[in-house]
């Protein structure tokens, strides 16, 4: 089953509205049944408090897309949002529900009679638990989910994750001590596990995902309903429930002919709309992109040319003398030849020479590759690897390097060398560089440190995600 978190990015990303639909499809029973409790069993209003939540969710998924668990926000937003709407009710009905509590049938099942005292506090009570106890509660209890899931989801083994949701139960149930209820944890459980979590009525999941996606960007199929229409059609329902099972099945199908003729009328403009929205962004996206990589591989190249390394001391005055020697491709058999070889792809802008003559650690390397996939589709595909995108970095707008000098070579092992250097830029200006090369089975390379790779990255304006342990 594709992660909540996944389905939020698809949507921000590629605008993918079946995406949505399937949070909605998800959650919508938790929503519902959640706005059903706190106002009352009033249907129309946690209608409109569901559809609210979940356009909600809409505007803030961008933000939300590395949440740890949906469904705990989903939770809280729909208690904050059905207590700004229908507090007055819900006080109300809270009234006359303590009186009726007091008369109600002696000859009750004690599970249904339980439910009934917790239903209209419950929400109120899981407020006061911390949001991992509360998530602990939702992921079991609200939705069914196994111990292995829930410890996944919060980072823990599966037997922590059992503890972690007893604990949280047991919090619980102190909570609703506070109100008089008496029921054992365990009762708490099994109540939670039958009672917490209703069935949503199917025109609401149709009525929720188009009003959170928008009139103009909804799947096709997807039915907007008003809060006014949904009143009529509950009102038809409850008539056609008292008049027979017959009438009601003539209104499902009727409904059901409306929505396949609304999806055949829309979905042709809807496919267009959605690729073409698809490829103006992948284009504005590509531009930025371009743009930013132009001026800030302009600006590393040119600190490679005339700058001196930080750590060098660089006297006042430079020249070079009669060894200094024009970079050429000298192959990389040696590591003198192997530098020459790397400055000439420099200066011949050859992306894929210069991808061959890199080495990475295995630390530079992976935070390459994932500022390398955080690319649109469109970009890795000019590039192809993330050696040719980090050589286009090097290259892109520099100026070359008409002469080289080695002044000297500290070998540290066999196979790691670093090579002290005079450069002569197009300018005429010398500066004084070192290289750190290593031997491979294909010959020397140029080793790039996990540091250049994070620097010239934030340079060139490219997102590498959070750091990994030991970058």
């Amino acid at each position: 089953m594709e992660e909540d978190t996944e389905l939020l990015r698809r949507y921000v990303t590629h605008r993918a509205n079946d995406a949505f639909t399937l949070l909605v499809q998800r959650y919508l029973p938790l929503v519902h049944s959640a706005a059903l409790r706190q106002t009352g069993g009033n249907f129309h209003r946690a209608g409109d408090i569901t559809q609210s939540v979940f356009t909600l969710l809409e505007r803030k998924a961008a933000s939300l897309c590395r949440h740890p668990a949906i469904g705990g926000w989903l939770y809280t937003t729909t208690h904050h949002t059905a207590a700004k709407a229908c507090r007055a009710d819900r006080r109300r009905w809270l009234r006359e529900h303590e009186a009726s509590a007091m008369h109600g049938d002696a000859t009750e099942s004690t599970g249904s009679f339980e439910w009934e005292r917790i239903r209209p506090i419950l929400d109120q009570a899981m407020l006061t638990l911390s949001e991992r106890d509360r998530i602990a509660v939702l992921l079991r209890f609200f939705e069914n989910r196994p111990f292995a899931e829930i410890g996944r989801r919060l980072g823990l083994t599966e037997n922590a994750a059992r503890m972690r949701v007893e604990r949280a139960l047991d919090a619980l149930h102190s909570a609703l001590a506070k109100y008089g209820i008496s029921a054992t944890s365990a009762a708490l459980g099994i109540v939670l596990t039958s009672e917490s979590v209703e069935a949503a009525p199917a025109v609401l999941l149709a009525s929720t995902a188009r009003a959170a996606l928008g009139a103009t960007t909804a799947a096709p199929g997807l039915f907007l309903m008003s809060s006014t229409t949904m009143k009529i059609a509950a009102s038809v329902i409850v008539a056609g429930a008292l008049a027979g099972l017959a009438v009601q099945h003539q209104a499902v199908v009727r409904l059901r002919a409306e929505i396949v003729s609304q999806q055949a009328a829309a979905q042709a403009g809807v496919r267009l709309r959605a690729e073409q929205s698809a490829a103006l962004e992948s284009l504005r996206v590509a531009r930025a992109e371009s743009a930013q990589l132009e001026r800030q591989v302009s600006n590393l190249q040119a600190k490679l040319a005339g700058a001196p390394a930080p750590a060098v001391a660089v006297p006042p005055v430079r020249t070079l003398t009669k060894s200094a020697t024009v970079p050429s491709n000298e192959g990389r058999s040696t590591s003198t030849a192997a530098l020459h070889t790397t400055i000439w792809a420099l200066n011949q802008g050859d992306t894929d020479a210069l991808a061959q003559a890199l080495q990475f650690g295995a630390a530079g390397r992976a935070r390459l590759q994932e500022s390398f996939d955080a690319l649109p589709g469109p970009v890795r595909e000019e590039f192809g690897t993330p050696e040719k995108f980090f050589a286009s970095l090097l290259v892109s707008g520099g100026k070359p390097i008409t002469a080289v000098e080695v002044t000297g070579v500290d070998e540290e092992t066999p196979e790691n060398v670093t090579i002290h250097t005079l450069m002569q830029g197009s300018a005429g200006g010398v500066g004084e560089q070192a290289f750190s090369l290593s031997h491979s089975p294909d010959g020397w390379r140029w080793s790039i440190s996990t540091g250049m790779v994070k620097s010239l990255l934030i340079d060139a304006g490219v997102s590498a995600g959070p750091a990994g342990p030991g970058s």
